[in-house]
């Protein structure tokens, strides 16, 4: 009877979390971020052309010198150099592949918007809310299923009370839509350790040809599958996994021969131009961005559980801690030397905070002045997003208080313990996290933005658009 009462209890609290992240995310969805306007418009456009004609992917490009298919490009504001803004519409677009662009168009497209028009920013972010709430979900499980309750509810609310994976989840770029795969692809991974079946096996080539086709950095998610396949000693599948991605590349080599010819191999080598940068790797960790920088510690606390599980034995830890960092490997190659594309890491966020509950959890039963300094130190930046600054002659006393209360604890475990033990100082500590994460998730816009707000530029105007 007590078992089921707890069991119903925690699945109350779970879809709470739940709800409560969702309303986090939905609520402003469209105001914040809106500097860094996300691609998904464009994606939009993508898809759409692709409803109209499969053989005539069109959108905006990056790639505008010497760029025979561009077929119309104007200026925003042109009389006013500082605000010229050019867009670039190519037709055929291979600056990435499709396949998810199917799938952010069809909001747009279900309540009327077509070609390539201007398009209410809530309806272009719906498939991210959608894929956000997927997101949750898949970490729990993920989490549970791969270490125990405690860490799957622990990591389902850091994720859903993180400032930063808020704000990026709300936006449609294509790493959100392969978040999903990722985190799917490596549950079946741990449920194939020690016996693969065909169908978990087809569901898993298709994860990586989901990631493949809607970004060229998806193939390393085939990677991630080959190396767990060969560590599980599943070599015979390890060996179909290597094929099934070199056919995927095949394939939408084809596609895009098919359609592109040599436009399409001139796309791949303006692609290929890009430089690899080690400046990149300590703007990754030093500075956290959404819309510019944003002194999050629960990044460096998302960094310090990756680091703690990718240097443990355990295949349950590799399983978190390896993907995600070679996801982030793969990020400091692409994002450039300025860490201008911070949405090139968001894949990992529910790694990091897999890995953060991991981490907390050992460090209560092992070494809990370790935990509960690390969740002063970085957890609590919540409040300082938020705009609350403590005096302090408060927060001295305050840390004055903590390490009396860890001192006594020394000399008289039997009487303090049962009134201010190591858990309950924990779970404090955790609450107190998200009571900051929450006001920073609804103040930082207002404080990024001033008083005027963050408005939407009006980045596109045709003549027969809606």
């Amino acid at each position: 009877m007590l078992h089921h009462l707890q069991q119903d209890v925690l699945i109350i609290c779970l879809w709470l979390v739940i709800l409560a992240g969702m309303v986090l995310r939905i609520h402003n969805g469209d105001y914040f971020p809106i500097y860094q306007n996300d691609d998904s418009p464009y994606y939009v456009w993508l898809g759409n052309s692709l409803y109209d004609s499969f053989r005539a992917p069109s959108s905006l490009t990056i790639f505008d010198q010497n760029n025979p298919t561009l077929f119309w490009r104007s200026q925003y504001r042109d009389f006013i150099p500082a605000e010229r803004f050019g867009f670039r519409l190519s037709d055929r677009y291979f600056d990435h592949p499709f396949l998810a662009s199917l799938v952010i168009a069809l909001p747009a497209r279900y309540f009327g918007f077509t070609g390539f028009t201007q398009i209410p920013q809530m309806i272009v972010r719906l498939p991210a809310l959608v894929t956000a709430l997927i997101t949750l979900c898949l970490t729990y499980l993920l989490a549970k299923q791969t270490f125990n309750e405690t860490v799957g509810l622990l990591a389902i609310t850091f994720l859903a009370f993180w400032p930063m994976a808020v704000f990026s989840q709300r936006q449609g770029y294509l790493e959100n839509l392969i978040t999903p795969a990722l985190l799917l692809g490596l549950i079946l991974l741990r449920q194939m350790r020690f016996r693969v079946s065909r169908a978990k096996f087809m569901v898993l080539v298709g994860c990586g040809f989901w990631a493949a086709w809607t970004k060229f950095a998806g193939y390393v998610l085939f990677g991630i599958f080959i190396y767990f396949l060969n560590l599980s000693k599943q070599d015979k599948w390890a060996k179909l996994m290597l094929g099934a991605a070199l056919g995927t590349l095949g394939l939408y080599l084809v596609y895009g021969v098919g359609i592109g010819g040599e436009h399409f191999w001139w796309t791949l080598s303006q692609q290929s131009t890009r430089g690899a940068y080690l400046s990149s790797m300590f703007t990754f960790f030093s500075s956290p961005q959404v819309q510019g920088s944003l002194e999050d510690g629960w990044w460096y606390l998302g960094l310090s559980g990756m680091i703690y599980t990718v240097t443990k034995k355990d295949w349950q830890s590799q399983l978190i801690g390896w993907p995600a960092l070679a996801w982030l490997i793969t990020a400091f190659f692409l994002a450039g030397p300025s860490n201008t594309s911070p949405w090139y890491i968001y894949p990992i966020y529910p790694l990091l905070m897999i890995s953060t509950a991991v981490m907390l959890t050992q460090c209560l039963k092992l070494f809990p002045l370790a935990g509960e300094m690390l969740l002063i130190m970085l957890g609590l930046t919540g409040w300082r997003l938020a705009g609350f600054e403590l005096p302090s002659s408060y927060l001295r006393l305050a840390l004055t208080g903590w390490a009396l209360i860890n001192g006594l604890m020394l000399f008289y475990p039997k009487i303090i313990k049962p009134i201010f033990g190591h858990r309950l100082i924990f779970s404090g500590l955790i609450v107190l996290a998200i009571i900051g994460n929450i006001f920073a998730i609804r103040r930082v816009p207002n404080r990024v933005c001033g008083v005027g707000g963050c408005t939407e530029p009006t980045k596109i105007i045709l003549p027969n658009s809606r």
